[in-house]
């Protein structure tokens, strides 16, 4: 006699999942055991838990028999998805299932050895010998993982240096894989005897040099390491480095021979290097490295496409010094100025201008952190800044500095107002806050026909930053204002005069305000006057739809903001951003 199936009862439908789950019928099985546990709730709390007990052994059964979708991958796809985690992810992964461990301890996922040592006021400033040889078997053991076939190695904070060869060791049995090393120690000359110059895949090479750590009682300390013997076939593996980024202090000796094809540089300084170019003796014909010319930028200048420029900046004294010391050591005369062309490079960062530097920048597309008139008379820098624009006609991006109170002179000014793709201008004028004005304000010039047109400078300007206090506030306001008009088809005259009126209520309640004369004299700037051209209504931007309007303004430091100014600019500007640095009420 069959026993009649209770929707009500929880043991029904226990025995009922058991017997789906024996047959294979899953999706059923799991639908009896969410029932069983809705029925669970009725029950007191002894009962309640007997019964979740049960049912959370048979869905764990349930579950085991369900197939895992991520697991009909390739195991080659699911190694390329375990290279995004990190070391946590991967143990909790490791945990799993076998077949997800093996994939874990697969030597692709270990191509990378990554370690720091961190240093602070809670931190010890040296290390026990067991500290450091748990140290050096992390990398030991990482390297082994990977079947000595490491592609990249970066070994941050102080460096053990007594350890330096042992790990040098280690690293050199991975030396046919190597493409990316970053290493704090200070002994670069042993890293590139040991290491660097057995790399043939070596591409990126950082040297951020940091303090070494002592390690207390080392010669206690036990650290086995089998060495490699050198073959001739492996010695100076002419490996091309595509980025270097290094301690400007330190000598890097060997690596100048390296840099022909650099696409990324910073913090080097060239001229710390001795780069003498190797004369052939009789019967040797040099490689194309060995046979580079050894004035440093002809290596680069090429190839070179992002350069951040160090502090350690030679000087034109030292540029000189170099071109007298090197000029006998080679058969024709280094001349000053040195000049060079990079070709492909497309952002320059913390660059100085020198009398004894011409380069020419034809693809540059980000100058940032330029800082002009220190140490220099107006005239030269005025006239090189404009000479490094004119060559630069694709800049999108300007961070400049201005250190010279001197009035402006026109050679960077006009350079700067004809950059036809710029769309972001960052400017310290702490110095000559006026100098937006003469960068912004619409004019009419000559063309080289000798026909008048309207020169709308900047016309892709987007965003805009300026540090410094601004005296003519209203006038940037109005400038801001009739260029919005420009762009939207009127002529210069009537652009000129539609501000005027919008913003003549302005004017006059600022006028009407109780100010220091100091103040009132910086309400209403007056403007230059019209001239017979400025009022003919045929003057019109030519092609007004390739000109773009500010996004955002950005304006640091001031000393004071009327609040009637903030309004009117936020109506012109979609994004405005004020940082006053000594607010004070401006009104009664």
């Amino acid at each position: 006699m069959m026993k009649r199936f209770h929707s009500d009862d929880i043991a029904s439908h226990f025995r009922t999942a058991v017997v789906l789950i024996e047959e294979g019928r899953l999706d059923q099985a799991r639908k009896c055991l969410d029932d069983a546990d809705i029925l669970a709730t009725n029950l007191n709390y002894a009962v309640q838990q007997t019964w979740l007990d049960r049912l959370k052994t048979q869905r764990v059964k349930l579950q085991l028999l369900i197939p895992c979708h991520i697991n009909r991958l390739p195991n080659e796809l699911l190694v390329r998805i375990a290279q995004f985690l990190d070391v946590g992810e991967r143990l909790i992964m490791s945990q799993t299932c076998n077949t997800w461990r093996d994939i874990i301890l697969t030597k692709h996922l270990w191509t990378e050895l990554v370690i720091n040592i961190k240093q602070g006021p809670m931190i010890a400033t040296s290390l026990t010998p067991s500290q450091a040889e748990k140290w050096f078997q992390h990398i030991k053991i990482c390297a082994q993982k990977s079947g000595h076939s490491l592609e990249k190695v970066q070994i941050g904070g102080p460096f053990p240096h007594k350890l330096l060869v042992p790990v040098l060791s280690v690293l050199r049995r991975s030396a046919h894989s190597l493409t990316f090393i970053e290493l704090t120690a200070l002994d670069q000359e042993r890293c590139y005897s040991l290491l660097y110059r057995y790399c043939p895949k070596l591409t990126t090479l950082n040297v951020r040099c940091a303090r070494p750590i002592p390690i207390d009682s080392f010669p206690s300390l036990k650290v086995k390491v089998s060495l490699i013997k050198d073959s001739p076939e492996s010695v100076d593996v002419p490996f091309l480095l595509e980025r270097f980024s290094c301690d400007p202090r330190v000598r890097h000796p060997g690596l100048a021979k390296h840099m022909c094809c650099l696409r990324v540089l910073e913090n080097y300084n060239p001229y710390i290097e001795s780069t003498k170019r190797l004369e052939p003796v009789a019967g040797q014909t040099l490689t194309p490295i060995e046979a580079q010319d050894d004035e440093p930028w002809s290596r680069i200048a090429d190839c070179l496409e992002e350069w951040s420029v160090g502090p350690h900046w030679p000087s034109s004294e030292i540029l000189a010094a170099a071109a007298k010391r090197e000029s006998h050591l080679r058969y024709w005369e280094r001349k000053l100025p040195i000049k060079a062309t990079f070709t492909k490079l497309v952002k320059l960062e913390g660059f100085r201008l020198d009398r004894n530097l011409r380069f020419e920048f034809p693809e540059l597309r980000e100058l940032l952190r330029l800082e002009v008139g220190k140490g220099h008379d107006h005239d030269f820098w005025s006239e090189e800044l404009g000479r490094i624009l004119a060559s630069g006609p694709l800049l999108q991006k300007i961070d400049m500095k201005l250190h010279d109170r001197q009035s402006v002179q026109n050679d960077w000014v006009i350079a700067l107002r004809g950059l036809q793709f710029l769309e972001e201008l960052v400017l310290d004028v702490s110095a000559n806050p006026n100098i937006i004005l003469l960068l912004l304000m619409p004019r009419i010039t000559e063309g080289a026909m000798g026909q008048a047109k309207v020169d709308f400078p900047l016309p892709k300007l987007q965003r805009l930053t300026m540090t410094g206090w601004l005296p003519d506030a209203m006038r940037l306001v109005k400038i801001l204002a009739m260029r919005n008009k420009l762009k939207d088809g009127m002529s210069l005259f009537e652009a000129r005069e539609w501000t005027l009126h919008r913003l003549e209520p302005v004017v006059h309640h600022m006028r009407s305000a109780a100010f220091t004369p100091e103040q009132r004299k910086d309400i209403a700037p007056a403007w230059p006057p019209l001239t017979t051209m400025e009022e003919n209504l045929a003057y019109k931007v030519e092609n007004p739809a390739r000109c773009r309007s500010l996004e955002m303004i950005e304006l640091r430091k001031l000393r004071d903001f009327p609040v009637q100014y903030e309004r009117t600019l936020r109506e012109i500007m979609p994004k405005v951003v004020l940082d006053i640095t000594h607010s004070e009420p401006l009104f009664p």
